[in-house]
């Protein structure tokens, strides 16, 4: 049974190096999501980094699934 889940979001814990992490991430990720979508796994990456990005602008009334959405299409 788990009793207990941690996550160390900057490193308190586990010392990573981020670059090295994001590099292998999207090297997995991109095929999946390429996959998924019908587009080469390089479109894919920057369909998510275009919508992450724009995420983090400030876009009142609008939630973040619109904007990564718009951004990503």
């Amino acid at each position: 049974m788990i009793r207990a889940v941690l996550f160390d979001l900057d490193g308190t814990l586990l010392d990573i190096d981020l670059n090295a992490f994001l590099n292998d991430y999207f090297a997995a990720l991109g095929p999946v999501i390429g996959s998924m979508a019908g587009v080469s796994p390089r479109e894919a990456v920057r369909a998510v980094e275009a919508g992450t990005v724009a995420m983090c602008g400030d876009h009142p009334g609008r939630t973040n699934r619109e904007v990564f959405d718009e951004a990503a299409a």
